[in-house]
């Protein structure tokens, strides 16, 4: 099950035990990455269309959020490669 497809199990009374091992890949990063821009743009009260709708916006979106994310972790005297939920602190 990948981290960006959310799941839930209803198993009653019963106990459940869940291991998750999770892979990022450059794609699940683009994709997130997206994500993070929409989330900012829409708080912003821009209307947009879901990823994966238009690859073409998706790219300019995806280098437009990556360059201010980057910026923004250099200011901070963060690693601009890790986000910061993945970071440990």
């Amino acid at each position: 099950m990948p981290f960006t497809a959310p799941h839930l199990v209803n198993n009653l009374d019963n106990v459940s035990i869940t291991i998750s091992m999770t892979s990022c890949t450059e794609e699940t990063r683009r994709t997130e990455t997206i994500h993070r821009g929409n989330h900012k743009l829409r708080k912003m009260g821009l209307k947009l269309r879901p990823v994966g709708q238009n690859p073409k916006v998706d790219a300019v979106k995806h280098a437009a959020f990556r360059a201010y994310l980057d910026v923004r972790a250099r200011r901070l005297g963060k690693d601009p490669l890790i986000p910061d939920w993945a970071m440990t602190y």
